[in-house]
């Protein structure tokens, strides 16, 4: 059947408006707009791009794949559709899928930093730290400054055990954004990983300063602080991670051992009870 005159500038008038709902945070009226479009036209590829997005947004993975393959299929040079594809393949738990994804992406565009950074992570995920390492280096010699690169370079220093590197890594990330909060947890576990466990101590609770009561922070002060020989300190950390967060088991479990290291079996006790109180 013949498409009606002016039809094609509808369909370019609703996938606007969809558009301007999407960017303005009204996603349920912007999926009804696509989904009116592809209604009309199955495979119109930038309603079926947006769509894909949108349900990205929204968590629905599976979704978004279907979305971003058929947008593919008409469109396969739709760098963005390729690169929505693999973020949802990941998103979905399918990160063994979504490496190749990335790759193909960056074939085409080899400075593109999403899908290196994101290729990174994927690498971090599948256990393979030194591909990591390799991809981040990638995307540092693209953008010196950019720092959730810097950040996962760091990362996979530590899965490859070498904590100097990662040291150095994370505090070149803070140099550059002082208060990224990626970057400091990192360099503490990088000094904490590579025995400077007073140092360590001491970024972990500047890092709390910017964020008191994180949870991962206070526990990693007291691990910190106990193997700098600071029980007590230690302790406070621990029992404050238990106060903000009662269903903490491992507070609950380093507290217990650090009143049997002192022989104080009744706080261990007690502090096993809390434990399986909570």
């Amino acid at each position: 059947m013949r498409r009606m005159p002016g039809a094609k500038a509808g369909i370019s008038g609703d996938l606007h408006r969809a558009l301007a709902d999407h960017k303005a945070g009204r996603l349920q009226r912007a999926g009804q707009g696509y989904q009116a479009i592809l209604r009309r036209v199955p495979k119109h590829p930038d309603a079926r791009y947006l769509a894909g997005v949108l349900a990205s947004q929204t968590g629905a993975f599976n979704e978004a794949i279907e979305h971003f393959r058929i947008c593919l299929g008409v469109r396969d040079d739709h760098v963005e559709a390729r690169l929505g594809l693999a973020n949802a393949l990941q998103g979905s738990g399918r990160t063994a899928e979504a490496v190749p994804c990335y790759e193909a992406v960056l074939e085409k565009h080899p400075e593109q930093l999403t899908a290196l950074n994101n290729l990174a992570v994927a690498h971090l995920a599948l256990k393979n730290p030194e591909a990591a390492a390799r991809t981040c280096m990638r995307a540092i010699s693209v953008a010196p400054d950019y720092v959730p690169a810097r950040n996962n370079l760091g990362v996979a220093s530590l899965g490859i055990h070498d904590y100097p590197a990662a040291e150095a890594t994370f505090r070149r990330a803070l140099c550059l954004k002082p208060d990224d909060d990626a970057a400091m947890k990192g360099l503490g576990d990088a000094l904490l990983a590579g025995l400077a466990p007073r140092e360590s101590a001491r970024v972990f609770a500047w890092a709390l300063t910017g964020c008191p009561g994180n949870e991962r922070r206070l526990y990693a002060l007291g691990m910190a602080k106990r193997d700098a020989g600071d029980r007590e300190g230690a302790l406070a950390a621990w029992q404050e991670t238990r106060r903000l967060h009662p269903d903490h088991d491992r507070a609950h479990a380093q507290i217990a051992l650090l009143h049997l290291a002192s022989g104080d079996v009744e706080e261990a006790n007690r502090a096993v009870f809390d434990q399986v109180r909570a």
